[in-house]
């Protein structure tokens, strides 16, 4: 497990094969934990000090590296049996910039109604909230990110979604670092 929690170390174990084998609250704690030990070796922006540029726009001063797997727009949907429409089921809106040679593209994020604890209750306090992926890293393919969508600092959201399908629909999970939320996503370009 020591060896895992370093983010060198993630290409022969995926975050979901270990989520799989393990006990989900097991498995936050280990994401938390890689997130936090992590921290330092990902590129890392404050999102308050960066320039804001609405979702979709291109950056200025944007390099001509050919984009990278991720690269462009993303709607991810919660899988949940009390969800009958694609639009209830909209957990995150991504705009992803992402060059073929970076290991940690930029990522900006909106939440919605699916990202909710209770899919069928009314809206929460995080549906509309915005904001850039406080770290992002690219392992083999897979994207792993950790998104601040509540006031609350201590308990981030991680998102791990694996390979795209020929570019186009990813399978994935989101944990919430203390374990008490547990999302199965699915990500597609709209």
């Amino acid at each position: 497990m020591k060896a895992l929690l370093s983010a060198h170390h993630l290409d022969h174990t995926t975050l979901s094969e270990l989520c799989r084998a393990t006990a989900l609250r097991f498995c936050a704690v280990s994401v938390a934990m890689l997130v936090c030990l992590s921290q330092v070796a990902w590129s890392y922006e404050n999102p308050e000090t960066m320039q804001a540029t609405p979702m979709g726009a291109v950056r200025k001063g944007a390099t001509a590296d050919p984009t990278g797997l991720w690269q462009g727009r993303w709607e991810v949907t919660r899988d949940h049996p009390q969800i009958r429409t694609r639009a209830g089921a909209l957990a995150l809106q991504l705009d992803i910039q992402h060059g073929q040679s970076s290991a940690s593209p930029r990522v900006r994020w909106m939440a919605d109604r699916a990202l909710c604890e209770s899919p069928v209750a009314a809206p929460c306090e995080w549906v509309g909230s915005r904001g850039v992926a406080s770290a992002v890293r690219v392992v083999n393919g897979h994207l792993l990110m950790v998104l601040q969508v509540s006031a609350d600092d201590s308990d981030p959201m991680v998102v791990w979604l694996e390979r795209p399908q020929e570019g186009r629909s990813a399978r994935g999970t989101l944990i919430s670092a203390r374990g008490d939320l547990a999302y199965t996503l699915e990500a597609q370009r709209p």
